[in-house]
């Protein structure tokens, strides 16, 4: 990522590190259609398009279960939807390995902000970023093993920075990131509502400790990152098990630009967040056959 992109997203967040939500206005051309209209062209002409959908979905629409939000996606044409949290548990394993293997500390790359908070105004802890990919990045590796390079892979999410994480290098795997508020604008759009739709069953799912991870136990907002990230440079700090879980939003992902408004907070998101993952609740609905029938009785 180029310098100036980089302090242009941690200029954007800083002015809003005071609220309780992540950066809203962190680029206008972020927020517009383009990325809907792509994927939408794409599907039109016949691409296989598959869904890497967040750990954040079950709070992502209020009113709605868990289980609408993958319906949705399968209504307006994706072929395949998997929970991104289904390389949770590789990237918890590959994380398990590099803390056996070296005595220094790490700082996770989950969050992209944070990385390019590091890059931007913490030289010195560079080489401290855990050389792993994010959750995104390995799904999207996963998903075009298996669905074909030639796939359309989307990110659904809560995070406007994974737009800039996508396209930092040709190796990201992920094609196009798509926030939940610009899905929600495309329901709109086609004149859906996701509550109104039956729930169906992801085609594969995480683990349940893999969906409790939007839930976070780290360190979270810009200005708690920044006070550790001093702390670390001072060596005055030293992490639980020298890995360092930061998350620029406050309140974590589950408080994301992309998360549509609602009337709840965050921590009503992560109480249905985690209703979900120790219940599964929302799923066994409807049939992917009885949502894609439905689907051609639209078109």
């Amino acid at each position: 990522m180029r310098l100036m992109q980089v302090t242009g997203l941690l200029a954007c967040l800083q002015t809003t590190a005071s609220e309780q939500r992540g950066p809203k206005e962190m680029s206008q051309s972020q927020c517009d259609c383009a990325d809907v209209d792509r994927v939408r062209m794409q599907i039109a002409g016949g691409r296989k398009a598959v869904a890497s959908l967040a750990p954040t979905y079950p709070a992502a629409f209020m009113g709605s279960s868990a289980g609408s939000v993958v319906s949705a996606l399968r209504l307006v044409g994706f072929r395949r939807v998997e929970e991104t949290a289904c390389a949770l548990d590789m990237i918890v394993a590959q994380r398990a390995r590099l803390i056996a293997e070296s005595d220094n500390v790490h700082i996770s790359t989950s969050c992209p902000l944070v990385v390019s908070l590091v890059l931007a105004e913490y030289p010195e802890l560079v080489p401290a970023l855990a050389p792993m990919p994010s959750p995104m990045t390995l799904h999207g590796r996963l998903l075009k093993e298996a669905q074909g390079e030639d796939s359309l892979v989307v990110f659904v999410g809560p995070c406007l920075a994974k737009k800039e994480e996508a396209g930092r290098s040709s190796t990201s795997h992920v094609d196009v990131v798509l926030t939940f508020r610009e899905l929600e604008s495309w329901m709109n759009e086609e004149g859906l509502r996701v509550s109104d739709l039956p729930p169906s069953d992801p085609d594969r799912r995480g683990s349940e400790s893999a969906r409790l991870g939007p839930i976070p136990e780290g360190i979270s907002g810009l200005d708690d990152c920044r006070a550790v990230l001093d702390r670390l440079v001072r060596g005055e700090y030293i992490p639980a098990g020298r890995f360092l879980e930061l998350l620029a939003c406050p309140g974590g992902c589950v408080n994301g630009p992309g998360m549509p408004d609602a009337l709840e907070g965050p921590e009503a998101r992560k109480s249905r967040i985690a209703s979900f993952a120790l219940g599964c609740g929302g799923l066994a609905g409807a049939s992917q056959e009885g949502i894609m029938s439905r689907r051609s009785v639209r078109s």
